[in-house]
């Protein structure tokens, strides 16, 4: 115990039932869930984890039949704040206790957020006589904002049958059928229908999928988006902050009204991302109206001038934002780069950042027979 906190060699956790260093699984449950979250990649398995670079702390507060014990759970929950957990997963339900409640308020207070399942009984835990806890301290008198509460769903996005569920103890669904992950039966041993194992349900593997899904956060309209600094034309930074409401709200408008988007579909632009076009309209843009997103950075001639036009190809690219001077740039160009593929899906190219002369509109308009539009004043 070099440390002093009572668990010796607690180097990936700690057995709260044994009081021990040695948090190893003897029911299965837990490595199964912990499968769900971070089995490996690229192994030859049939099953990797949903965030397989992230790091496990095993923290064992059940015995080995699976049955949770809540002053188990008080002593994992008060090591998990003490070292620095920033998610806990809660993949059990057990009963009411009020030690256990103080217990999820310390972690409400730490900001430990709980991610827990909603229990497998197909009833409406928003019934205080049919509860479950933890996820019942989200609701009811409790109304801890640091739970969230999971069920499980079906191949086809309906509610498992078995599943517990509730418009306010109950927060959002994840796969909790036929689920694939790892065994305790040993360092690579799985249960998959491959190795003629049974697959797995519960809401419990469904709670193991949910741990980068958080609620909004709501802020002021006023409230900074981000501060980019650029040199402008005077050489000196200058840090321009853009604000969350009226930035965000414009930047979705201009979407569908000004560009004629979509979502669904795919935006194309080719600024540089450090100027606040290139951040406006390759990332909060297309993503906020629900579009897929080009990220390109390089040269319009390199490895050959026809590169732009094979990411519209491949990508099927609706609409694409561009300077006049690139348009210039390709003009020097092969002409017959621009009829080598299909761009069948691309309706408009506009142009911005400097004023576009006529001769250079009309020569990309003639080469690629689509609107070019000069949108100079966006600038």
């Amino acid at each position: 115990d070099n440390d002093g906190n009572s668990y010796v060699d607690d180097v990936f956790g700690i057995n709260a039932v044994t009081n021990s260093g040695d948090p190893m699984d003897d029911n299965g449950h837990g490595t199964r869930v912990a499968g769900v979250i971070a089995a490996a990649p690229n192994n030859g398995r049939s099953h990797v984890g949903v965030a397989w670079n992230v790091r496990l702390m095993a923290l064992k507060a059940t015995d080995a039949q699976g049955n949770p014990r809540n002053s188990a759970i008080v002593q994992c929950i008060d090591y998990a704040i003490k070292n620095g957990a920033k998610i806990l997963n809660c993949s059990f339900e057990t009963s009411h206790d009020p030690q256990l409640f103080q217990a999820f308020q310390r972690a409400q207070k730490s900001g430990l957020l709980v991610i827990t399942s909603a229990g497998n009984f197909s009833s409406n835990i928003d019934n205080p006589q049919l509860a479950v806890f933890p996820a019942g301290y989200a609701g009811f008198t409790f109304n801890l904002d640091n739970i969230l509460t999971v069920a499980a769903l079906d191949r086809r996005d309906g509610l498992a049958r078995y599943s517990n569920f509730g418009t306010n103890n109950v927060h959002l669904g994840a796969p909790g059928v036929e689920i694939a992950s790892t065994s305790y039966l040993g360092d690579n041993s799985y249960d998959t229908a491959t190795l003629d194992l049974t697959l797995l349900d519960g809401t419990s593997l469904a709670a193991a999928h949910v741990g980068t899904q958080v609620p909004c956060e709501w802020v002021e309209a006023s409230h900074p988006s981000y501060t980019l600094y650029t040199s402008g034309t005077t050489g000196r930074p200058k840090g321009v902050q853009r604000d969350t409401g009226g930035y965000m709200v414009n930047l979705a408008a201009s979407m569908k009204n000004i560009f004629m988007c979509n979502p669904g579909e795919t935006y194309f632009s080719t600024s540089d991302i450090g100027w606040v076009v290139g951040h406006s309209y390759i990332i909060y843009g297309p993503l906020l109206h629900g579009m897929a997103t080009i990220m390109y950075e390089g040269l319009p001639i390199r490895p050959d001038a026809g590169i732009w036009w094979s990411l519209v190809e491949k990508y099927k690219v609706t609409a694409m934002f561009s300077a006049p001077t690139a348009v210039r740039v390709l003009k020097k160009q092969d002409p017959a780069y621009l009829s080598r593929y299909d761009l069948g899906s691309l309706r408009a190219l506009f142009l911005a950042g400097e004023p576009l002369d006529e001769p250079t509109a009309q020569w990309i308009a003639d080469a690629l027979k689509r609107p070019i539009i000069d949108n100079y004043w966006q600038t």
